[in-house]
């Protein structure tokens, strides 16, 4: 026999889906904040792109559905999306490979790869314009740092992976070193005298760019640089109006960036244990008051900020084989594998072994396919 629900009822069950939709993204966006992440339309990117590996891309489906997010709800929603997605822990991508995959990516963006600040590019009346747009960076991504500095004769734009991973750092660096020169080329109503400096070596594999130079290898720092003169050049669609606009709506909205979060995460790595806040705060040389504070209006707290990081070193940890779980929880101050194992039940829905088994066979499953490719 059916129930007959009231148009009342009805509503406030339709209100309450909502608000807990709604919490629930919240929620996730709040811990994917506390680590390495990029924007969703950066992975829409990558998996349309040629220079993604189709292994690399059924990885990254995979961490989506072990999620529990779909590419539409992540675009609808304006998530973030974390960086680990990108090199799954068991898949075996190296350093190597990945900074390959991160320069070929980079080659193929557009100025609307980077939502919300697309508009903002596209609008930009000059090659200074563009350039000042990198302040804004911390709302595509919190995995990359670049500063400015103007030395005549030159512009110098210093960048640096933060993702803290080997592989993941070298992606977003390769990345950032053919992306950037890419946008200012589609840009820039005549071509520029840009250089690019990688402090890395040449990763094997690389292919030759006949219409652009290579970077320089082996730097002291990564970095770009351009002659200051250059910076007066016109951009092929400006806008003025349109934007300044923009960049009034992005300080409005951006939010506020804390050093100390940084410094605290630095810390949570640094430290095995579980470190106490109180022992955070006296390291950082404040009140734990002041600590609480400060994360507060960064838009965390300390125990979100500390689960993340141990739950980015558990996967880490577990996608090596030769780690005993019981040596992954004593690395992250637990002193019993269970307590240790509730908490990973808690951060990803599955017991560490059976996350392991999972990486296992998706690691399998991954060289197969990479020895079965010529």
């Amino acid at each position: 026999m059916h129930r007959i629900v009231s148009r009342a009822a009805l509503r406030v069950y339709v209100r309450r889906e909502r608000r807990d939709c709604e919490n629930g993204s919240a929620m996730r966006t709040a811990a994917i904040a506390c680590e390495p992440w990029v924007t969703a339309a950066v992975l829409v990117q990558l998996l349309e792109s040629a220079a993604l590996p189709p292994e690399a891309a059924q990885s990254i489906r995979r961490a989506m559905a072990d999620e529990g997010v779909t590419l539409a709800h992540l675009i609808r929603d304006a998530l973030p999306v974390p960086l680990r997605w990108l090199a799954p822990p068991g898949t075996g991508l190296t350093a190597e490979r990945a900074a390959c995959i991160g320069y070929a990516a980079g080659r193929e963006v557009r100025p609307t790869t980077f939502p919300p600040l697309s508009l903002s590019l596209i609008s930009a009346s000059t090659v200074a314009e563009v350039v000042r747009l990198l302040d804004y960076l911390p709302v595509v991504t919190n995995a990359l740092h670049a500063e400015v500095t103007h030395l005549e004769p030159t512009v110098d734009i210093r960048f640096s992976p933060r993702a803290r991973d080997p592989v993941l750092d070298a992606f977003v660096a390769f990345y950032f070193a053919a992306a950037f020169p890419r946008l200012l080329s589609l840009l820039a109503v005549r071509p520029l005298t840009l250089n690019v400096a990688l402090a890395a070596p040449r990763p094997r594999g690389l292919p030759d760019d006949p219409c652009n130079p290579m970077p320089r290898f082996d730097a002291a720092r990564h970095r770009l640089w351009l002659p200051a003169s250059e910076l007066t050049i016109e951009c092929r669609f400006a806008d003025h109006s349109t934007h300044r606009a923009q960049l009034a709506a992005l300080a409005a909205t951006r939010m506020p960036t804390d050093p100390l979060i940084e410094q605290l995460r630095e810390l949570l790595y640094q430290r095995p244990q579980r470190v106490s806040v109180e022992a955070a705060a006296a390291a950082l040389g404040m009140s734990v008051a002041t600590l609480k504070r400060r994360l507060r209006a960064g838009g965390t707290a300390f125990r979100t900020l500390r689960e993340a990081v141990s739950r980015e070193r558990a996967i880490r940890l577990l996608g090596d084989p030769t780690v005993s779980i019981e040596t992954v929880a004593d690395a992250l101050g637990y002193s019993e594998p269970a307590n240790f194992a509730h908490a990973f039940k808690r951060w990803t829905g599955l017991a560490p072994g059976v996350f392991r088994r999972r990486l296992v066979g998706r690691a399998a499953v991954a060289r197969a396919v990479r020895d079965a490719v010529p």
